[in-house]
């Protein structure tokens, strides 16, 4: 299901409000397609929970961008279970879908008795095509030794990464952009570490969609916080082609 996000709420809009969004132009409009997040966690043994974030979940920003952030909705649990066992636990649970468009992430997750696999993916997120994209992406992950013997988290994503960002297409089908941090470990003394990774911004050409999704193995007990960036923009020499036109249509008048 394609949720489209300047237009999802327009009819508890009011007459002039509805007026002035058909009358810009120059609107952009994005598509949240399916739920806005899916967890899956996955232990040794076999034992796999799923947890959806679902549209109703979040809130809107001026009917145009979703978001949920897990400190505003106490009710929300991110317990995981599996087979009457508890597997895993999700907290500080943010997460962004802007029409710009963007996608933010954050989380943190933590393993119980059992080594666990994690995977984060969201939504793929449409937009009107750009033809002159520009992308950057930006991720980081810090893990927590809570057990005294070491933390080790094993990235799962191509090249043993743990995020992974995708154009124009859901990960992993989609075009490749970014693929970072091929794993973090903290020894028992360090109790602490963190990876992370950058790209851009770059030129990618033409654009529709975006989607992102982080996958790793985390060691028991232990504890992983996640953060990520994807964005896309019209590029600078887009932009500044754009305008020169503007200005000449403007001198030919």
């Amino acid at each position: 299901m394609s949720i489209k996000i300047n237009a999802l709420r327009a009819g508890l809009l009011p007459a002039i409000a509805l007026l002035a969004i058909a009358g810009a132009t120059n609107t952009a409009h994005a598509y949240i397609g399916g739920d806005p997040l899916t967890i899956t966690a996955t232990t040794a043994g076999g034992l796999t929970s799923t947890l959806i974030l679902d549209l109703a979940a979040g809130d809107w920003s001026d009917y145009a961008d979703w978001h949920f952030d897990s400190t505003a909705h106490p009710n929300w649990s991110g317990d995981m279970w599996a087979a009457g066992t508890h597997v895993a636990n999700i907290s500080s649970l943010q997460l962004h879908f802007y029409e710009d468009p963007q996608i933010i992430l954050n989380f943190n997750a933590q393993a119980l008795d059992s080594t666990t696999t994690f995977t984060f993916s969201s939504a793929h997120l449409s937009f009107a095509s750009i033809s002159s994209a520009t992308a950057d992406a930006h991720a980081s992950i810090s893990i927590t030794d809570n057990f005294g013997d070491g933390a080790t988290l094993a990235g799962l994503q191509t090249g043993s990464n743990a995020y992974r960002a995708d154009l124009n297409g859901p990960v992993p089908t989609g075009t490749n952009y970014a693929l970072f941090i091929p794993g973090v470990t903290a020894t028992a003394l360090q109790g602490s570490n963190s990876g992370s990774g950058n790209s851009g911004p770059t030129a990618v050409g033409l654009v529709s969609s975006m989607s992102s999704q982080f996958s790793f193995t985390l060691t028991p007990f232990d504890s992983a916080n996640g953060t990520s960036d994807f964005h896309v923009v019209p590029s600078p020499a887009g932009f500044v082609l754009g305008m020169a036109g503007l200005v000449a249509l403007r001198r030919r008048r």
